[in-house]
Parts: C-alpha cells; sequence; structure tokens
C-alpha cells in the first residue's frame, strides 16, 4: 500500500520524483522510483519525515488506501490541523465547530443583514407571474438590493 500511496500523494501535490527527493534530502529521485515501484520500503525516519510531509499519519501511509479517500469530502481529518493550533486558536476554532453544527441541527443558516438605511424589495411578489417585464428602474433597484448581501 505504500507505494501506491506515496505516488498518489507526491503526484496530487504536483511533484517530480527529483522534488521529493530534495524535499527528503536525498541525493537522487532513484529511491522515490524504488519505493513507488514497491521494490524496497523507507526506514522509519525516513517514513515519518514523507508522513509530516503529506500531513498524514505513519499508520494510514502505509495500510490505508489514501486515494480513496479524495473521493468523500465527509472523511476530512482536520486533527493533525487541529494539533498544530495554539490554545486560543483550538478555542475559536472548537466554538465555530459548535456554532455550526447547532445550526445545522436546527436546520438554520445565518444569513447576513442588509446595510443600514437599506430599502427592503419584495422580490418573491413576482417570482409566480409570467412573462413579466421588468423595467430598468426596477433592474437597478434589485440589483441594489442584492448588492448589500454581496461582501466588498
Amino acid at each position: 500500500m505504500f507505494s501506491k500511496n506515496l505516488k498518489y500523494l507526491r503526484e496530487k501535490h504536483h511533484l517530480e520524483q527529483i522534488e521529493l527527493a530534495e524535499k527528503l534530502n536525498r541525493k537522487s529521485a532513484s529511491s522515490i522510483s524504488e519505493w513507488e515501484k514497491g521494490k524496497y520500503t523507507p526506514k522509519i525516519g525516513i517514513l515519518n519525515d514523507i508522513a509530516e510531509l503529506f500531513d498524514v499519519s505513519i499508520t494510514d501511509l502505509m495500510n490505508k488506501d489514501l486515494s480513496s479517500n479524495d473521493h468523500s469530502s465527509s472523511k476530512l481529518d482536520i486533527n493533525p490541523v487541529y494539533s498544530k493550533l495554539n490554545e486560543e486558536n483550538k478555542r475559536e476554532v472548537y466554538n465555530l465547530a459548535q456554532k455550526r453544527l447547532a445550526e445545522q441541527n436546527s436546520n438554520i443558516s445565518a444569513f447576513p443583514q442588509p446595510k443600514e438605511n437599506s430599502q427592503q424589495i419584495d422580490l418573491a411578489a413576482h417570482s409566480e407571474i409570467d412573462n413579466r417585464e421588468y423595467t430598468d428602474e426596477q433592474i437597478k433597484g434589485i440589483r441594489k438590493y442584492l448588492d448589500q448581501y454581496i461582501d466588498e
């Protein structure tokens, strides 16, 4: 599994074998080539460097088909990133995750608030009128209303 994962991760990160070799302080790409062909497996120190470089665990690097994880965004592993944060940032991430989970569970998502002194236009009132034609002034008003919600 290691050889397949190494090649997959290298290509995913748009690295040539020689570039990966340089990052691992190897003199040539021949070691990388042999590892990817499954001829040899690097020593534990190099495995650790590879795992850190690609932000995966050594266990996953050796035993798990990492290419299958890309097909499911629900399997994102936030732990390696989270563990590198300082305590204040960990608290922020945790609080944001709790907030998003509560929103998700209640099926309520936060909408941005309109800017002050804005005029509301009821767009829904016109949605079921067939062949409705809008004047340039109406279109301008609708665009102005929608622009309130675009972050500049």
